[in-house]
Parts: structure tokens; C-alpha cells; sequence
């Protein structure tokens, strides 16, 4: 615009019709070039802001992704929670394998010795599809993809239900939860760092089928038909079976370098039983259901209840033994963020340096093994 104002205004003649004619094209350029400088200033500015708030979007997911590998790493020295994690692993594997072959042969009509080794084949099927599923999840898909976070926790919950349904259809039940075992695990191996967002989206995913899994078995149970004989009888099972689990928890760590406190909180991290009991606490009584066998559906019935009543009764106990007894019994590493020499006052007026220091009281709370 200043432009065409310029031109005209010291041009000291008529104007001519073709200067007219320039004149009226010099504005309509000038209006034109305003127009789009302006669009552009204003695009850029919503770019900017939107770039802006992606960018502390994702600084705010790298802060809690360090926040919680700092978490992990407090109690890395004594190995508690690696312990628990893997031996929660284990733990559901053997109790998987050990129920789908107990349950194949209870309702087989075959040899013994056919339904066992039915039973094996099961669980080394089950973990060679869980290998060979856990590899091409490290390699499918590439890190180079877009939504890579989103595609590998899409592709996890995908394979481990299509492992479920396919060991189903083709008779083996146990090598389905024994494949979604190791194809998780071979998976977050391969992954390395990059596990954690797919962790925390997995996390949320069992968020919404978690009440599923624990409404659907409980909707299995009535409670009027429940027999007074079988509730006590399956309590002094559970309690047995609770006061051993704990016995053989603390025997087993004795020897492994824990102190006291550790190797009571280990005991009492080992008491709460869910998940595993919620999966596959039914599967008795479909397959009854199946052979339409009245004797064998109130077997069934009395098995659902006995997981029911384990469920109810372990892991509140545990969840509540773990909180209370967390803060109490553990000692955690408490890495000092100060700069290099700088000490910083604790509780109780002693400066501590940059090196690690041992606090008893101040821990972290685990969460349950509900395996």
C-alpha cells in the first residue's frame, strides 16, 4: 500500500488511463500481498503454539518416564522388585502349566500317561509360539514408523488375544496364557528403553478389562447356592495353603544376602493371588459345561468358588500388608541432586553428600505381586 501511495503521490501530472490502469493493479497487488502476509503470520502463530505444546507434552512424558526409571533404580541395589517380578513370572507359569495339565487329565477319557504328555506339549507349544511372536514383535514394526508406541501396543494386545483364542480352538487352553508370557517378555527385551510408553499404555488398556475379568467371575458365583461346607472347607484350604506359601518365601531368601526386614516384606509380598486365578479360575467349569455332566459342573462350581474365595481374601490382606509394611521394613538408595560437593540437610540435620545414602524409613511402596 505504501507503495502505490508513493507513486501516485509524486507523480506531479494527469494520470494517463494506462497509469490508471497500473495504479488499480499496484492495489490489488498490495491488498493481495497484505492478505497473505497476514494469513501466513497468523498460520505460523498457530504452528508455533501447537509445536509448543507438543513439545511440552512430550517433555512432560520424558520427565515421568525418568521419574519412574529413578523409582526402579531406588531399590536396585537389594533387587527386591526384580526378584518379585520374576519370580511372579515363574510363579504364574507353573501354576498354568501345572492347572491345564491337571485339567486335561480330569476330564480326558484317554491313557494317563497320553494326557500328560499332552499337557507338556502344550506348554513347550505354548512357549515357542511365545518366542517366535515375542520376535517379531522386536522387529515389527520398524522404529522408523510413525506412532510406533501406539502400533506396538496395538500389535501386543492383538497377538496375545489371537494366542488365547487360537490355543482354544485347537485344544491346548494353557499354551495360550504361556505364549502371552513369553511374548511379552522376549517383546519389552527387545524394545530396551523404548518399553516404558508402551507399558503405560498397556497399563491403561488393563485398566478398562481389568473390572471385565474380575466382574465376568464374580457374576459366576451365587451366593445363595453356595454351600456352607464348601466356603469353610475352601477357607482352611486357602489358609493352608497362604501360611506354607509364606514359610517357603522366607526359606527360600534366607540365603540370599536380605537382611530381616527385607525377607519378611518378601513373605508378605508373596501372599496376594488374583490375576492368574481370575484367567483360568472358569476354565474347569466350561469344560463341564460342555459335557453337560451334572457331577462334573458341580466340580467345576466348586473350583470358580475356591479362586473366588482366593481372590477375596489374599489380595486385600496383600495389598494392605505391602502398603503398611513397605515404608517399615525396606531401605531405599537416595540419590542426592545437588551439584558436585554441595550436601544436603536431612531430617535430622546431618548433611549428606552427593554419594547414595541408606534411609530405613523412607521406601518405596510396591505394588502387589497378584499373580
Amino acid at each position: 500500500m505504501l507503495y502505490w501511495i508513493k507513486r501516485t503521490g509524486t507523480g506531479g501530472g494527469s494520470e494517463t488511463p494506462d497509469d490508471l490502469s497500473m495504479s488499480k493493479t499496484d492495489i490489488l497487488r498490495g491488498i493481495v500481498t497484505e492478505k497473505l502476509t497476514t494469513a501466513a503470520r497468523e498460520i505460523l502463530a498457530v504452528v508455533e503454539r501447537t509445536v509448543a505444546g507438543y513439545e511440552e507434552e512430550a517433555s512432560g512424558f520424558r520427565r515421568e518416564i525418568d521419574r519412574q526409571r529413578r523409582q526402579l533404580e531406588l531399590l536396585q541395589p537389594q533387587g527386591i522388585p526384580t526378584l518379585l517380578l520374576a519370580a511372579g513370572s515363574f510363579d504364574a507359569v507353573l501354576a498354568i502349566t501345572g492347572f491345564s495339565t491337571w485339567l486335561g487329565i480330569a476330564f480326558s477319557t484317554g491313557l494317563t500317561w497320553m494326557n500328560i504328555l499332552g499337557g507338556l506339549l502344550a506348554v513347550v507349544g505354548g512357549v515357542i509360539a511365545g518366542l517366535i511372536l515375542g520376535l517379531f514383535l522386536c522387529c515389527v514394526p520398524s522404529k522408523d514408523q510413525e506412532d510406533l508406541v501406539l502400533k506396538r501396543t496395538l500389535m501386543l494386545l492383538g497377538l496375545s488375544i489371537f494366542s488365547v483364542f487360537f490355543s482354544r480352538v485347537i485344544g491346548f487352553s494353557g499354551a495360550g496364557s504361556l505364549s502371552v508370557l513369553f511374548l511379552s517378555f522376549l517383546a519389552a527385551l527387545g524394545w530396551k528403553t523404548d518399553k516404558a510408553p508402551v507399558a503405560a499404555m498397556v497399563g491403561r488398556s488393563w485398566d478398562v478389562f481389568q473390572p471385565l475379568l474380575f466382574g465376568l467371575i464374580g457374576a459366576e458365583i451365587s451366593i445363595k447356592t453356595l454351600s456352607p461346607s464348601t466356603v469353610g472347607l475352601g477357607l482352611a484350604c486357602i489358609g493352608v495353603g497362604v501360611v506354607v506359601r509364606l514359610l517357603v518365601a522366607f526359606l527360600v531368601v534366607h540365603f540370599g544376602g536380605f537382611n530381616l526386614k527385607e525377607k519378611l516384606f518378601i513373605s508378605v509380598a508373596w501372599l496376594p493371588k488374583a490375576t492368574v486365578q481370575a484367567a483360568i479360575g472358569s476354565k474347569a467349569l466350561d469344560l463341564a459345561r460342555e459335557e453337560g455332566d451334572e457331577t462334573s459342573i458341580k466340580l467345576g462350581l466348586d473350583v470358580l468358588t475356591l479362586a473366588v474365595l482366593a481372590i477375596l481374601t489374599t489380595a486385600p490382606i496383600g495389598a494392605l500388608g505391602i502398603g503398611l509394611a513397605g515404608p517399615r521394613l525396606l531401605a531405599r538408595k537416595v540419590k542426592d541432586d545437588a551439584e558436585d560437593g554441595a550436601t544436603t540437610p536431612s531430617a535430622d540435620g546431618i548433611g549428606r553428600g552427593k554419594d547414595s545414602v541408606t534411609l530405613e524409613r523412607h521406601s518405596m511402596i510396591l505394588n502387589p505381586v497378584t499373580s
